[in-house]
């Protein structure tokens, strides 16, 4: 509330032609935040229009990637959730025509997270079709991941960055090992962060 207050009176300054006082402003926040107005068919139609007022490159049209990250968090045990979900990919797919494409990411698979909601097989099934591919991502290459992708990012950081783990090697090694149960010591907390 107190964010939606700042900003009622932020926004007819900003754009006074959509918002000409701060009444219509807080109106306009109040209707955004409120959930029943939120409809997965809304939604998909603003993603899709989104897509649609963007402009050509190279004579290719745009495409938007709209991720939903850790869709198990967002389901928790909620059958409700499932349907928002599978409405939601519905939508996307009619409307988008391949415009919008969602992705979904999840600590386990599909079947598992809907396992504890106690959905009915037909509509787990029909979510399950909504995600043609089901990509598994293992840890098999974390440490050239780790290694390659972030923490060579900077090649004029990179022998200030070895010597630095050479001094700490153990202690990394220390942090890393999380069968080991420690008490950390001030250097280490000075490392960490």
């Amino acid at each position: 509330m107190t964010v939606r207050r700042r900003l009622s009176k932020v926004l007819p300054k900003i754009d006074p032609k959509e918002y000409p006082d701060e009444q219509s402003a807080l109106q306009a926040l109040t209707d955004m935040f409120r959930h029943e107005k939120l409809t997965a068919e809304g939604i998909a139609t603003e993603l899709v229009a989104w897509v649609d007022t963007q402009k050509l490159t190279g004579g290719k049209s745009q495409h938007l990637v709209f991720v939903i990250d850790e869709m198990g968090t967002f389901i928790g045990d909620s059958n409700e959730r499932i349907g928002e979900l599978n409405s939601l990919a519905e939508m996307v797919g009619n409307k988008g025509k391949g415009k919008v494409w969602l992705v979904v990411t999840s600590q386990q698979d599909l079947e598992k997270v809907v396992d504890r909601t106690n959905f009915q097989p037909t509509l787990v099934g029909r979510l399950n079709a909504r995600f043609e591919l089901k990509p598994h991502l293992i840890s098999d290459e974390i440490n050239k991941v780790v290694s390659e992708r972030i923490l060579k990012k900077r090649p004029a950081e990179e022998s200030g960055l070895r010597t630095l783990f050479a001094t700490h090697e153990g202690h990394i090694a220390e942090l890393g090992d999380i069968k080991a149960s420690r008490r950390l010591a001030a250097h280490h907390r000075t490392l960490v962060h």
